[in-house]
């Protein structure tokens, strides 16, 4: 129902936990409160969301502040305790991609997901805005288990639609990748999700920039962080004398995935983005059966990366026969 009075919510599921055969004309209490009947105790209450509610503790503040929603989540977090109601609370994020209010209401409760899906994942500073039907659920904070898990779900239909479990995330972000053709400016690379290792499409394209005078040229990204793009033309320019001066740097992640959120900042994926960008710069096609795993160094060398086997054993397992990684991070 509609309801943004955190403490009628509260007594109307106390009343049908201890109650549920008291007759609503009889409940003096929650007919003040114009709070509805329940039939029989609820199994899980959904807030939508912590930032409409109000309640009394909180005095006369506004809904969204500070400490509506400190009080709000405090007698929420009772309300579970007492009865053993599981509770889940929505709430508002800001552009950062944390959650709104503060930051104590992460500490009360037990468990924190994130779902990101849409604009959210695949976008951040200087990156293109696309929107992809790719959701996941990352875990920040977990008392119950662990944090590391990641769920993967794809949004059957634009509205109205319903999450679809991706139990094989590989497969799904090559999907539309043609297998038998080498490519240019395309390059696969194995990153890490929790403890999920999966196979993405880097796709990059060089092209003259066409500005004038000092413009140096654009720099585009959807999917990795614009300040990594930087770091590694920086390294192919200082290391190796490839320049890309004039001209105009795009990549982008095949299937919306954002290689800076979850996957180790996006580290290990370096070296697949380097060839990306170099493939296109120079028109030198990358082989369709190889992958690259590795993290590029100030020095411009390659630097091991988490889970390397893991990664390893996801590109044999999608069919690569080759795989690029650092030298030091190999099993003997």
């Amino acid at each position: 129902w509609c309801e943004t009075d955190a403490d009628v919510i509260a007594d109307t599921v106390v009343n049908a936990m201890y109650n549920p055969t008291l007759p609503w004309e009889e409940d003096g209490e929650n007919q003040s409160n114009n709070a509805p009947p329940l039939s029989r105790a609820p199994s899980l209450v959904i807030i939508d969301s912590i930032q409409t509610m109000l309640c009394d503790a909180a005095g006369s503040s506004a809904a969204g502040g500070i400490t509506q929603v400190r009080e709000c989540v405090g007698l929420f977090l009772r309300l579970a305790k007492s009865t053993g109601v599981p509770i889940i609370l929505v709430g508002h994020v800001t552009k950062s991609g944390d959650v709104a209010g503060p930051r104590t209401v992460e500490h009360m409760v037990d468990c924190v997901l994130y779902l990101e899906g849409g604009s959210l994942l695949g976008t951040g500073r200087g990156s293109g805005g696309g929107v992809s039907s790719l959701r996941i659920i990352r875990a920040a904070k977990n008392r119950f288990g662990s944090s590391e898990e990641v769920g993967v779900y794809e949004m059957e239909g634009r509205r109205g639609g319903r999450l679809v479990p991706v139990s094989d995330p590989s497969s799904f972000f090559l999907s539309t990748r043609l297998d038998d053709a080498d490519s240019e400016g395309c390059a696969i690379s194995v990153v890490l999700e929790g403890i999920r290792s999966m196979t993405v499409e880097v796709q990059a394209l060089v092209a003259w920039s066409a500005g004038s005078g000092a413009y140096g040229g654009r720099r585009i990204v959807d999917g990795i962080s614009a300040s990594r793009l930087l770091l590694i033309l920086a390294v192919l320019q200082k290391r190796y004398g490839i320049s890309f001066f004039k001209r105009d740097v795009y990549v982008n992640v095949v299937g919306g995935m954002n290689l800076g959120k979850g996957s180790k900042g996006g580290g290990g994926s370096d070296l697949a983005v380097a060839v990306a960008v170099v493939s296109s710069l120079t028109g030198i096609p990358i082989r369709s059966d190889t992958a690259f795993v590795g993290e590029c160094g100030l020095l411009g060398e390659l630097r091991p990366v988490h889970s390397l086997e893991k990664r390893i054993g996801e590109a044999r397992r999608m069919g690569f026969s080759r795989i690029v990684t650092p030298l030091s991070g190999r099993k003997k």
